[in-house]
């Protein structure tokens, strides 16, 4: 049965938005359904409460049994398609954790087509240095601070995954997780790798092709 490449995407898309589910629901949160929707523009959202009003949705309170929330984090995807239609590929992606309906604390930022001259993928952190401080100002700075810069991580190919962000508050003991959430992450990341590996391996055909070569 024919399938449009809008159709394809959607499913693609619905499909992510489950495997985030999964992540969540079996490592800090209780029920919680991120959806996913192809607007005009011919690319996928997945995110938390997503509307026609609410294009950048709502960020997920982590939390599980009825605890009271101490975070939040914000999950937001634009897909394509990559170029043989069979894969998504990431347009853009925000992974935020914030305190719990205030401010932010370290959001990880991914723009494929970035043209402001910063990192594709980078992080930023709500926080103050002293070190940092006395660097911007003997470099003619003094008004910029660590929460402005854009920090690499990743790059193009394999930035961050939800799982690398909610694994953060986890180990650190911001929030409570269910027993087994070590699991729940290495099968997110899994998944990550593999479709990241794809996508790596379809834009660089030759050198894969090569390398696979001398496994024969």
């Amino acid at each position: 049965m024919f399938q449009s490449r809008n159709d394809r995407l959607l499913e693609l898309a619905l499909q992510f938005a489950k495997a985030l589910n999964r992540l969540l629901n079996q490592t800090v949160t209780d029920g919680v359904r991120l959806g996913a929707f192809v607007g005009l523009d011919n690319l996928a959202r997945v995110g938390y409460q997503l509307s026609a009003t609410r294009r950048k949705g709502l960020p997920v309170p982590l939390r599980f049994r009825g605890a009271k929330p101490v975070l939040d984090m914000w999950l937001l995807y634009t897909f394509d398609l990559d170029e043989v239609g069979k894969t998504l590929e990431p347009v853009k992606s925000l992974l935020e954790l914030q305190l719990h309906d205030a401010d932010r604390i370290v959001a990880y930022d991914f723009d494929r087509d970035s043209t402001n001259g910063y990192p594709v993928a980078h992080v930023h952190l709500n926080a103050r240095s002293e070190a940092v401080d006395a660097v911007l100002r003997k470099a003619g700075q003094p008004k910029r601070r660590l929460s402005k810069w854009h920090v690499p991580v990743g790059g193009e190919f394999f930035p961050p995954s939800a799982a690398h962000v909610l694994e953060l508050p986890i180990v650190e003991e911001l929030v409570k997780a269910r027993s087994g959430w070590q699991d729940a992450i290495n099968r997110f990341n899994q998944m990550h790798y593999e479709q990241q590996l794809i996508l790596v391996m379809r834009k660089m055909r030759e050198v894969a092709l090569a390398e696979t070569n001398t496994w024969v």
